[in-house]
């Protein structure tokens, strides 16, 4: 599931926490900006079961962001969140 990009032109998202649940994970993500993002793929995620992710916002002071839960998402759209927020 990691959201890694290695065209030179992209921005590079490394997660620097991999949590491992039942029937997925969970990748946890840190930007210069201080803000941060959750993402998780598994059995008890929203949309986990149909193989796609949830996506949660984390502000500078470590906390998520709780109506800023997105699920049902693509690799596509996470990719998109994740560009947003670590544009803040």
């Amino acid at each position: 599931m990691t959201f890694t990009k290695t065209n030179l032109n992209q921005n590079t998202f490394k997660p620097y926490a991999v949590l491992y649940r039942e029937g997925g994970q969970i990748e946890k993500f840190h930007f210069l900006n201080s803000w941060g993002a959750s993402v998780a793929n598994h059995t008890g995620s929203y949309g986990g079961s149909d193989g796609l992710y949830e996506l949660a916002e984390i502000n500078p002071n470590g906390h998520i962001i709780d109506e800023s839960i997105k699920g049902w998402l693509t690799f596509a759209e996470v990719d998109c969140y994740l560009r947003e927020i670590a544009e803040y």
